[in-house]
């Protein structure tokens, strides 16, 4: 299993452009960390590992863990990813940053760290775009002004939900008492001949 996170377009960005996931890592690397422990690991524990083993990572990086955002465990593996949301004061992360980092969970050792959201020399077309896909999912690029465009917007939507289904009820109440007049206009027809 590849660290990086399965991303739905990736065959199409593929087939269309230049890409790579953002990992070097490939399947046969990952043949070492291979278990055949039919027990599944402590979560909690892995996680703990996987904290601590970012907290070092991050004093030698200069990031800041924020919080973290998910763990991967892929089966019958000791490897494990844990994806964290981090800070630091560079201008290409712009408040906010994301990283991937994978390691061992039995001996704590870094196999692994992808930061999804930074620009690497000599990137591809196809990892320009998914980086920038990723920054319009977390507002970046624009600023706060875009974030409040996305906030209205979202809000516009919920709206207009919410009326859609008003104008159905109150048209379907409409159509109900129309249909029981016609049949109260019915049965007084009957019963005047």
């Amino acid at each position: 299993m590849a660290p990086a996170v399965c991303l739905r377009y990736e065959p199409v960005t593929k087939a269309l452009f230049g890409y790579e996931r953002a990992s070097t890592l490939q399947k046969a690397q990952l043949e070492k960390f291979k278990t055949t422990e039919s027990t599944l690991p402590n979560v909690r524990e892995v996680l703990a590992t996987g904290l601590r083993v970012a907290q070092a990572d991050g004093t030698k990086q200069g990031y800041t863990i924020v919080q973290p955002m998910g763990l991967m465990m892929p089966p019958n593996s000791s490897a494990a990813v844990l994806m964290l949301q981090t800070s630091r004061d560079e201008p290409e992360c712009e408040k906010f940053c994301g990283i991937m980092l994978m390691f061992d969970s039995k001996t704590g050792t870094v196999i692994d760290v992808t930061r999804p959201l930074q620009a690497t020399p000599n990137e591809l077309t196809g990892n320009f775009i998914s980086r920038w896909l990723l920054k319009l999912h977390y507002g970046h690029p624009i600023g706060l002004w875009y974030q409040i465009v996305v906030c209205v917007v979202g809000i516009v939507i919920a709206l207009l939900s919410g009326t859609g289904i008003y104008i159905w009820w109150k048209k379907r109440k409409a159509r109900k008492h129309s249909e029981a007049k016609k049949a109260e206009a019915e049965l007084a027809a009957d019963v005047a001949t």
